[in-house]
């Protein structure tokens, strides 16, 4: 029996012009699958989940190009770590409808939690009241564990390399790109020195190399393994020639 080739992963490097040229791929497959996200809530979750990480990202790639251009890289990085944590919930997720609805129910959970919290402050209106009734009697009562555990947990099958994707992302990524998130001290005497210019290549190397990852992923979970694979090989052959 002819054993199957491994996926073999693009690397975590990127330019503008790698990141402009997902953007535009992306864009394609979210004109594509849009609808996916707007499906009755009572319906199976899993492409839902994969559409809706299309949908988020283009803003995303949009945002880290703009902020390279003011070279303005640690606040790229912080735009970069929302792509991270997308591509660790699709590798995680993988082709399990069970843990597709794990992701649905802690939406639920945070959103009602915010809620919650805001009931404290002020009266809530009455059709959001109503809305987070509605979202929770979709909840199936089960829990999406730490990114950590995700990446750990997710599982490598032959369409998709959920951990090995998930725990390169997490092991190399996940903790530097947190700290820029949260506002590391460390962080302010590179600010006020201007250093923070320099994290603008590694930005776009993350971007880049996170978002090939979840393209990887979302072309599993909703069947545009062909369209990636061509682009992938289109863009390999591009630099090849350059």
């Amino acid at each position: 029996m002819r054993r199957r080739r491994a996926v073999e992963l693009p690397k975590l490097q990127g330019t503008v012009a790698d990141v402009a040229g997902q953007l535009q791929f992306m864009n394609d497959r979210v004109v594509q699958y849009y609808p996916e996200v707007l499906t009755e809530h009572g319906v199976g979750h899993l492409r839902r989940v994969a559409a809706a990480s299309l949908v988020r990202v283009p803003n995303c790639l949009n945002a880290v190009i703009r902020l390279a251009d003011a070279k303005l890289g640690l606040e790229a990085h912080t735009i970069v770590r929302t792509i991270i944590e997308l591509a660790i919930t699709l590798c995680w997720v993988g082709l399990d409808e069970k843990r597709a609805q794990a992701i649905w129910d802690k939406s639920v959970n945070d959103f009602a939690k915010g809620i919650g919290r805001a009931r404290n402050q002020a009266p809530v209106p009455k059709e959001i009241e109503e809305w987070v009734a509605e979202l929770r009697a979709t909840h199936s009562g089960s829990k999406r564990p730490s990114f950590e555990k995700m990446a750990e947990e997710a599982l490598d099958i032959d369409v998709l390399p959920g951990r090995r994707m998930a725990k390169t992302l997490y092991d190399f990524l996940y903790d530097p790109l947190s700290a820029a998130s949260h506002g590391d001290l460390r962080f302010a005497r590179l600010v006020l020195y201007g250093a923070d210019a320099g994290f603008v290549p590694s930005a776009l190397d993350h971007a880049a190399g996170a978002t090939d990852f979840l393209l990887i992923a979302a072309a599993a979970q909703l069947g545009f393994r062909d369209e990636l694979g061509k682009f992938l090989a289109a863009r390999s052959q591009q630099k090849t020639s350059a």
